[in-house]
């Protein structure tokens, strides 16, 4: 039987988010027709035991191994000295990460070999294997659109906080911010290009970003895979009259997540109560302090944390409410929506790679005041 091993950025299980669902959605058809082994990243190295158990038993995978972050001393030499890489590929290069990838390769011997991003692809990249990079999406867009409309209160290195010195964590987010986004977007950029003739073939989430890498590097080994969703019949809601209950859900650890929050309560629910609309705005997703202050400007904004499917969310929702500040790709939540039959309101951003049109599949709106507008329209649609 082929084997095939796949190299992640983070535990798959359980789904946080939409990288989290991609992974999961190919490891799972991986499993099907190849003996499927995995390396994940591991953020919490005393949960390492309990995580691998959970994978084999979530996914039924028989090979599933932790790698490491790099050490304090070995992230400020990564910082100094590995100039070529992006930020991010520093952030996760660690020798010991390259040991243990080498050693699987040499007992599991694979006949293929998936690495998820490039921060991942960085350990595979050289290896005479037939290689497969799972892009995700163009992080060197998403980064350009990050330095345009981030805010104080967002952290510059995200996800990745947990694991960087405070000092740099300080320095970068008071001081840094635009310089260091926008010198990140070039390397990675740099590094999506190269990855198009390092790698045998290269995948993203969305059609439009799969073309527009395609038209620039001229590859012919470029291709899209777009989220799977599991149609839902809509169902009723027991109560259709005021307030309205306007829905988002995502992974809140995220700048881009928090930004599209924080635009939602800043502008976007102002907009609705001058018209005298009264809603109730529940957000789900795991959070941490910077979720809690931005909600709590407003009574009427419910956090819920983390939820262990969305069924519940949108049974009880009238309109899904989801403007993206920035991002990238494809977003899975608003394809969760559509699939459950909900009405969704979002903006250019939001609804960038779906194939999804104004006033049929979706209401899309690029300003307060549009969106207010239009989640009024729905409401009546939806009530009446």
């Amino acid at each position: 039987m082929v084997r095939v091993l796949y190299i992640a950025t983070r535990k798959p299980v359980p789904v946080t988010g939409g990288r989290e669902r991609m992974i999961v959605q190919s490891l799972s058809m991986l499993k099907n027709k190849y003996r499927l082994g995995l390396l994940y990243f591991e953020k919490d190295p005393a949960n390492s035991e309990e995580t691998c158990a959970e994978i084999k038993r979530e996914l039924g995978l028989s090979l599933v191994e932790p790698l490491y972050f790099p050490s304090k001393p070995e992230l400020l030499f990564n910082f100094l000295f590995q100039h070529r890489k992006s930020l991010q590929e520093r952030l996760f290069f660690s020798r010991a990460a390259c040991r243990k990838i080498r050693a699987t390769l040499a007992t599991f011997k694979p006949d293929i070999v998936i690495a998820d991003m490039i921060r991942c692809g960085q350990f595979i990249e050289d290896e005479d294997i037939p290689k497969v990079l799972e892009m995700d999406d163009l992080l060197s867009g998403r980064y350009i659109r990050f330095s345009y409309n981030m805010s104080a209160d967002d952290d510059l290195l995200g996800t990745f906080y947990a694991i960087s010195p405070r000092a740099i964590t300080r320095l970068a987010n008071r001081y840094l911010k635009p310089i260091v986004l926008r010198y990140e977007a070039l390397k990675i950029g740099r590094r999506e290009k190269e990855a198009v003739n390092r790698f045998d073939v290269v995948t993203l989430v969305s059609p439009l970003e799969a073309k527009g890498l395609k038209t620039t590097t001229g590859g012919g080994n470029i291709h899209s895979i777009p989220p799977t969703v599991r149609r839902v019949s809509p169902g009723t809601l027991s109560n259709c009259i005021f307030p309205c209950r306007l829905l988002f859900f995502g992974n809140l650890l995220t700048n881009q997540n928090l930004a599209s929050i924080r635009y939602i309560i800043d502008e976007v629910l102002p907009a609705l109560e001058q018209r005298g609309f009264s809603y109730i705005f529940d957000i789900a997703g795991s959070y941490d302090d910077r979720a809690v202050m931005i909600t709590q400007r407003n009574p009427r904004v419910h956090l819920s944390g983390y939820v262990n499917s969305v069924d519940d969310l949108f049974a009880e929702c009238h309109i899904f409410l989801t403007p993206i500040a920035f991002g990238s790709g494809i977003k899975t939540k608003i394809l969760d929506a559509m699939a459950h039959g909900i009405p969704v309101v979002t903006n250019d951003i939001g609804i960038e790679g779906i194939p999804a049109n104004h006033g049929k599949e979706c209401l899309i709106a690029n300003s307060p005041e549009e969106i207010a507008a239009s989640v009024i329209r729905l409401f009546g649609d939806v009530a009446s």
